[in-house]
């Protein structure tokens, strides 16, 4: 049974103008906060939604809200648009962006291996979506939301948002392993954009921290990229999304976002890597929000929350 929370059964009600002809059935999951277009377009596939009693079939199959009745594994699903929710979480090593536990079995009992992004959460923010995720032994920055159009803003990668990575790797790293760090590597039979890398600032005895920033974010691609020149990755970090950078809050402690930190989520940074002279970038108003979806005068907030089981690394 899917954990989100579903409104309850709406009470039929006139289509709003322009809605008389119907809404994209993907559009109406998205905007009811359950999940990106692209996560509701595999909800619709998968034969988990229903328009009135029978299964949809495709992800654009149109519907009228308010006169056709929508159901995600048999719960109601409301066409009006929810009020919008972000926030930004310093996820630690060793958690996962999941909502079900990693298990593994032995001969003599079945043990819980990792623990959750959401078990550090409140209970009003466990029907967020990761907007983009990291590995169990990658830290920094995650953003949850309820608005599915940003989630798709973030993850897809048309959009090109960069985000940022520090990359800590022991010993030196020369020039030329540094240019081919860079270069395109093949993932699923797909060539990736190249990577911007550069040496970071900040120094660590014995070790060489870098700044990796990409475009796209495939599958687990940094890793990759080290491992074909057989470099051990110490550390990973993601540190900033677009114009926004990792807020400072203590691992497993999460912020509520204003909208002009949202906003700065799908801008292009201020200062960028010297590779990326020349690349286009996306500028401010790409995602189209303003204050009358996420007015500024929302209270911000920071919370720390304890974790339980304090990771390595």
């Amino acid at each position: 049974m899917n954990k989100h929370k579903l409104s309850s059964n709406p009470a039929p009600e006139h289509p709003k103008d322009g809605e008389a002809e119907g809404v994209r059935l993907q559009l109406i999951l998205a905007r009811s906060g359950l999940a990106s277009r692209r996560a509701a377009a595999d909800m619709i596939l998968s034969g988990r939604v229903t328009v009135n009693g029978r299964p949809a079939k495709v992800p654009g199959q149109r519907v009228v809200p308010g006169a056709d009745i929508i159901e995600l594994d048999g719960n109601p699903v409301s066409g009006s648009p929810i009020e919008k929710l972000t926030i930004a979480y310093n996820k630690p090593r060793g958690q996962i962006c999941s909502r079900n536990a990693t298990r593994k079995k032995s001969y003599t009992h079945v043990y819980e291996t990792s623990e959750l992004i959401y078990d550090h959460l409140p209970k009003e923010f466990q029907h967020l979506q990761t907007a983009g995720r990291l590995d169990k032994d990658s830290e920094g920055l995650i953003i949850l939301t309820n608005d599915g159009e940003l989630a798709q803003q973030l993850t897809h990668p048309r959009f090109e948002h960069r985000k940022e990575y520090e990359v800590a790797v022991r010993g030196h790293v020369d020039p030329e392993t540094l240019k081919r760090l860079g270069r395109p590597i093949v993932i699923n039979g797909r060539k990736t954009q190249p990577a911007d890398i550069r040496l970071a600032p900040r120094k660590q005895s014995g070790q060489t921290v870098m700044r990796v920033a990409l475009h796209e974010g495939r599958n687990r691609q940094i890793r990759r990229i080290f491992a074909r020149e057989k470099i051990r990755i110490l550390r990973l970090k993601r540190v900033r999304i677009g114009a926004f950078s990792l807020p400072r809050l203590e691992p497993g402690s999460y912020k509520e976002l204003t909208a002009k930190e949202i906003n700065a989520l799908t801008d292009a940074p201020a200062e960028s890597l010297s590779s990326d002279k020349g690349r286009k970038t996306r500028t401010k108003g790409k995602h189209g929000m303003d204050s009358g979806r996420y007015p500024e005068l929302r209270t911000q907030r920071e919370n720390t929350l304890p974790s339980r089981n304090k990771p390595q690394g």
